[in-house]
Formats: structure tokens, sequence, C-alpha cells
């Protein structure tokens, strides 16, 4: 069964366009199952959820040495998510993504959000688009012109939020108004400069390993940054698949 997954991908979905997505998450996941199950007292509760993001890498220290609480918390992930797809009677179609604690559900409304005192799950973030490119996931909010993606390094979502990625915002925003005549000229035009080294060198950084590559005599060398005459020399495989894949998805 689907909740028995700390980690899905609904790879059969390539694209989805002006349809709901709501990210779901149990708020303070972890913790609250500890507690919950009188694994830490109440002191320790209280002072864990007073540390901030911190707590996380207590917490973590303290599983790695108490492996079979780790186990249980495992455990006790997937019984949460089966009640939780039990109660609101979620489908397998209709789960995007799951992400231990946290569901994307398309066009689905959960109505039961609160299972007991302790795990209660609540609506994290909204998105109307999603992509899959390369198996890796693209959330998009046409709303507020938002652009979530999972599976790169926060260097690469930094560096090509000015490039690639501000470039799929546009695609995505065109293709959400049915804007398609204009769509499918930015991508051509997009393609034709990127190939010919006419864009601006960010774009020319590798989208996986956020380095600028380059292949001499058989070897492949990398470099941080570079001046703007020499991106005719990169290597842009992994850039222009990228490219070539959200062409063919999105039109």
């Amino acid at each position: 069964m689907l909740y028995q997954k700390h980690n899905f991908l609904n790879r059969d979905i390539k694209y989805i366009k002006n349809t709901p997505i709501v990210e779901y998450d149990m708020k303070n996941a972890g913790l609250n199952i500890l507690f919950h199950n009188d694994i830490i007292s109440e002191d320790d509760y209280n002072s864990l959820n007073a540390m901030g993001k911190e707590r996380h890498v207590v917490v973590g220290k303290f599983l790695a040495k108490n492996k079979d609480v780790n186990n249980f918390l495992i455990e006790e992930f997937v019984r949460i998510r089966k009640e939780f797809f039990e109660l609101n009677e979620i489908r397998d179609d209709d789960v995007l993504s799951i992400k231990k604690d946290a569901l994307y559900l398309i066009n689905k409304t959960p109505k039961n959000l609160q299972l007991n005192d302790h795990y209660i799950f609540r609506p994290k973030s909204s998105f109307s688009s999603f992509i899959n490119i390369n198996n890796k996931e693209h959330y998009y909010n046409s709303f507020d012109n938002n652009l979530e993606t999972k599976g790169y390094s926060n260097e690469v979502k930094e560096h090509h939020s000015k490039y690639l990625f501000g470039f799929l915002k546009n695609c995505l925003n065109l293709s959400a108004i049915n804007n398609k005549d204009n769509l499918f000229t930015d991508l051509l035009e997009f393609k034709h400069d990127f190939v010919n080294f006419d864009l601006d060198k960010g774009y020319y950084k590798d989208i996986i390993f956020d380095v600028y590559l380059f292949e001499i005599q058989d070897n492949l060398l990398y470099l941080d940054d570079i001046k703007d005459n020499m991106k005719h020399h990169c290597q842009i495989n992994s850039n222009l698949d990228f490219i070539l894949n959200l062409i063919n998805i999105i039109l």
C-alpha cells in the first residue's frame, strides 16, 4: 500500500497544470511522536520545542544513539499515514508525492487533519502546477509566481533561480494562462540561443553539479566561476537535457 512508502513520487505523472496541489505535513512530527509515546518527558519536549530548528540536530543525535527508537519512529510514520489515508478516504491516485511526514495531494481536501492531541496535519504549501523533469520535482504556484524544486542542491537552487528555473517559471506561467503561441516561441528561441551560447554565462553552470564543466582530452574538468568568453567551451549536456525535456513535456 502507498502509505507504507516513506519516499514516493508518482513517476507516471509528468505534468499537471491549473489543478490544486497541496502539501500537508505533520506538525513537529518526530518530536510529537516521541512525546505522545512517552519516549521523552514533558520537560524535554518543552525544552526541545523552544530550540527552534536546532532541535532537529538534537533529536537526530538521540535517534542515532537509540536504534530501537528510530525503528519505532519509522514504523509509527507508516501507521500515521495509514490512519490519515483511511480517515480521509485518500486513494493512491490522489497522491503525487510522499516525503515521510509530508503528503502532496492532487485536488483532494482532507477533512480530518487531527488524529490525536499530538498528531496534527496542516496545509503547508499550495501549488497550481507540477512538472517532472529528469525525475526531479518542480512545483509552481501561478498566483504568486513561486517555484519550489526538489532533488537539487541548495547551491543549484540559488544559482538557477535567476537562470534555468527562472525560465521554467516563465514557461509554466505561459502554459497556465494557455498562451500557447508565446510559449512555443519562447521555448524555440531559448533553445536556439542556448545552444549557440548567446545567453548569460549563468545558464551554462551545470544544473547537477553547480560548476562549469569542461571536457579536455577525454577528461572532465570544472571551475566554480568563469569569464563570459569561456562559456562557449562549457560542457552543456545536463542543462540541454533539462531544456529538451521541458519542451517535450510542456508543449
